[in-house]
C-alpha cells in the first residue's frame, strides 16, 4: 500500500541532516509538539527544543534539534534547525562530554607536560568529532 508523503529537508547552518520522504513527521513547536502529515496548511513556525520523529517507509529516523523554523506546505516540509543531530549522535556527544570533564579532572592533578599531550590528543578526538556525515 502506498501512503502519502511529503518531501522532508532538516538542514543546519553546517551541512544537510536529512532528505528524503516522509509519511509523518513529529516535532517540538515552540508553542507546543506538531504533528505533520502529507496535505498539511501552509504554515510557518518555530522550532523548538527536543526530538524530531520522521516516520517513512523505510521506519522511524530521530533527530535531536536546537531551536529554529519549520516551513511546512501541502507536499514538503523544510526544518531550518540551529542545531540538529541523529539521535545515535546524542550519545556520542554526552560520551565525549563525560570523557572530557573526566580529563579535565585528572589534568588537575598532572605535570605540565602530560597535560600538552592530553590536550593534543583531545584536539585530534575534536577535530574528527566535527566531521558528521549527511544523511
Amino acid at each position: 500500500m502506498n501512503l502519502p508523503s511529503l518531501r522532508l529537508q532538516i538542514v543546519t547552518p553546517e551541512a544537510r541532516v536529512f532528505e528524503g520522504e516522509a509519511h509523518f513527521v513529529e516535532l517540538p513547536g515552540v508553542e507546543g509538539h506538531l504533528g505533520i502529515y502529507p496535505g498539511h496548511v501552509r504554515l510557518v513556525t518555530g522550532l523548538g527544543a527536543g526530538e524530531i520523529r520522521v516516520h517513512s517507509a523505510e521506519g522511524l529516523a530521530s533527530f535531536v534539534a536546537l531551536g529554529g523554523y519549520v516551513e511546512i506546505d501541502p507536499e514538503r516540509m523544510t526544518i531550518l534547525a540551529l542545531f540538529a543531530s541523529p539521535e545515535e549522535e546524542k550519545i556520542q556527544i554526552e560520551e565525549a562530554i563525560r570523557r572530557a570533564k573526566s580529563a579535565l579532572e585528572m589534568a588537575e592533578n598532572q605535570p605540565p607536560e602530560q597535560v600538552q599531550d592530553d590536550l593534543a590528543w583531545l584536539r585530534i578526538e575534536l577535530a574528527r568529532g566535527k566531521k558528521r556525515p549527511v544523511i
